[in-house]
């Protein structure tokens, strides 16, 4: 773990100098003091974030002339994300407006939390787009999340002493395997780098014990919570795992200030988050799913690529890895991996009994401290892997019981039901350990052949985890589907029913709704529709009944009941599909026999008016008695 000049360590700060006399002239000074010290920390920084951005864009954002016009994904769960972003930055910033109770499932409350709230990302992006707009400020923080990852990770294997070539393999690994790249489309699990950036600020105040290192453990903690559930379910124990191993470690004498950075890290990870688990607390017996095994990760479909791998078709084929559990590290990650855990053995066993190196026992003590927290975080990783293989495994027909059933009725576990997720943390220790069996390759060898090795490998790493990215284009600049958003925008506030209905029964529920809601965020009125990782109780009682206004006939008493007790003041009737895909008449629209249809279902003395913006029909209703909703 030792190393040479070209792996020495990043400095992470260098006390200042002292003070030059006078005002002005002192400030220039000491700042041209601090650049000088760690100019070649800046430039190292910013070309391994221009290494970075360059990889993501080949790897996850293959399109850059499709930037200002497309997003990443399709028209589901990325659209999904999209509107999150805008409810929560549009309901931030409005006063009055209840940010826990979107314009989705009206007239049910705190749905927010029927999925991943991003309200720690939101504000971050609504700045951005007052600027450039909703689709290039989703793309910018997509693009960005992937360098932030690959940084991260680099941060963290830098600190346990991988040189800096061993350190960039590490964040190709933990960025872009299977697990990673094969959730473009899932915007909130680019949060995933918070696992190496707080492990990385967690070992650091172990090692360190400066304050902002415990709040920064704590900001990162919250940050995954608000923005990707799974992730914070197993980064939690994760660090309390490695937090309890170093006090073992240090024969429960963990030193100085160590109570009070972690009371640092639980009261800055909590406060941020208090009014979203009481939302949650709101919901809590109907967050809850069975238990589904075949979403549970099997040992085979850690050889399960990419879809659209470039190489490994036939692999692909071979394991049949569902979406959710395709788990592919690479076999240059797998090799490097298994040298590295070899390498750190026999370290140990060398070490036994030997005396102090040359180095002194300065560079002991430092390399100690680094192989200790190596292999914390390798012992915590085992706990989410073990998790990943749900309540049992099949072995020759054999049923094996696992510790997941022991935490299964836990608030946040019981709802999973994509187990691969939780091998996010255990992809981390894989990187860490192909950094150290890359370095122990490359030993001794000449600074060029150790970066051209390093490129080599990269680069057979990269061909390893491309795979295929789907672009979808923005639709809120298609007047044909905006202009009835924006005449619903310039009427009275009122409840909105859009027909047809997204069955939450059929796939293509978040085709037909998503972007729907990503055009609501033109009007904000409430919509009885929406679609999220939940739906309200009566939310397919309302699909079956509502959606029968364009059978023909009059409408039926319990479809007049139901719009009454709603409140619905206006019915859009879309006439064309945002997504192509899903175009068939009466998923996703209604020809114009189908619109008139509900036209003439509906009581005549009901109507107000009726008209045509765009490719829909927009059916004005009178107020019923109990008023209608107030406006946000």
């Amino acid at each position: 773990m030792t190393t040479t000049s070209e792996t020495e360590a990043i400095p992470a700060g260098d006390p200042p100098g002292p003070a030059a006399p006078g005002g002005g002239g002192g400030r220039r000074d000491q700042l041209r003091r601090w650049y000088g010290d760690h100019r070649r920390t800046l430039q190292v920084g910013l070309g391994l974030a221009g290494l970075f951005t360059v990889v993501s864009f080949v790897m996850a954002f293959p399109y850059p002339d499709l930037f200002l016009n497309h997003t990443p994904g399709d028209y589901g769960d990325s659209f999904l994300l999209q509107w999150l972003l805008r409810w929560d930055f549009h309901a931030l910033v409005t006063r009055g407006s209840p940010v826990f109770d979107p314009n989705i499932y009206w007239p049910a409350e705190n749905t927010l939390v029927f999925t991943d709230t991003q309200l720690a990302v939101a504000p971050v992006a609504g700045v951005i787009a007052k600027v450039t707009g909703w689709t290039v400020a989703y793309n910018i923080v997509y693009l960005s999340g992937w360098v932030i990852s690959a940084l991260a990770a680099y941060l963290l294997a830098r600190w346990i002493g991988a040189t800096r070539s061993g350190a960039v393999l590490c964040g190709l690994v933990f960025t872009y395997a299977a697990v990673r790249l094969g959730h473009y489309g899932h915007f909130q699990l680019q949060f995933a780098y918070f696992v190496p950036l707080a492990l990385w600020l967690l070992l650091r105040f172990l090692d360190e014990r400066r304050a902002w290192q415990a709040i920064g453990v704590g900001l990162c903690c919250a940050a995954t919570f608000l923005n990707a559930g799974y992730i914070a379910l197993v980064l939690g124990p994760t660090l309390v795992i490695v937090a309890l191993g170093w006090v073992v470690a240090t024969r429960f004498r963990p030193g100085p200030r160590f109570v009070r950075g972690m009371a640092a890290i639980a009261v800055t990870a909590l406060i941020p988050t208090l009014s979203v688990i009481a939302a949650y607390g709101t919901w809590s017996e109907h967050l809850q799913r069975d238990y589904y095994h075949e979403a549970a990760v099997t040992p085979r479909q850690f050889f399960g690529p990419i879809e659209g791998t470039l190489i490994y078709g036939w692999l692909r084929d071979r394991v049949n890895a569902p979406f959710e559990n395709q788990l592919f590290p690479g076999f240059a990650a797998i090799a490097l991996g298994a040298g590295g855990t070899v390498a750190l053995a026999l370290d140990a066993r060398r070490r036994r009994g030997r005396p102090s190196t040359e180095s002194g026992p300065q560079a002991d003590d430092r390399g100690r401290i680094q192989r200790r927290g190596l292999l914390l975080v390798c012992l915590a990783s085992l706990v989410p892997l073990i998790l990943a293989f749900g309540e049992y495994q099949t072995v020759r027909g054999r049923r094996i019981p696992l510790p997941y059933d022991l935490v299964s009725e836990w608030p946040g576990f019981q709802s999973i039901r994509a187990f691969g997720r939780f091998t996010v943390v255990p992809l981390l220790s894989g990187a860490l350990l192909a950094a150290v069996g890359f370095d122990r390759l490359v030993r001794n060898r000449h600074q060029w052949t150790r970066i051209g090795a390093a490129v080599a490998i990269g680069a057979f790493m990269l061909v390893e985890y491309k795979g295929k990215i789907v672009m979808a284009p923005k639709i809120d600049d298609k007047p044909e589907l905006t202009a009835v958003n924006h005449a619903l925008a310039d009427l009275p506030h009122a409840a909105v029913l859009e027909l047809p209905m997204g069955d939450s029964w059929e796939p293509s529920w978040a085709y037909v709704e998503a972007p729907r809601m990503v055009l609501s965020s033109i009007d904000w009125r409430p919509r009885v529709n929406g679609y999220s990782g939940y739906e309200p109780p009566l939310y397919h009682y309302n699909v079956e009944i509502l959606n029968s206004l364009d059978d023909g006939g009059p409408a039926t008493e319990a479809a007049l009941g139901r719009l009454q007790h709603l409140r619905i003041g206006y019915i859009v009737v879309r006439m064309a599909p945002p997504d192509q895909d899903w175009g068939a008449v009466g998923v996703s629209f209604l020809d114009e026999a189908g619109a008139q249809r509900v036209v003439d279902a509906l009581p005549p003395e009901w109507v107000v008016n009726v008209s045509r913006p765009g490719a829909a029909m927009l059916i004005q209703l009178r107020p019923p008695p109990g008023g209608r909703p107030s406006a946000p």
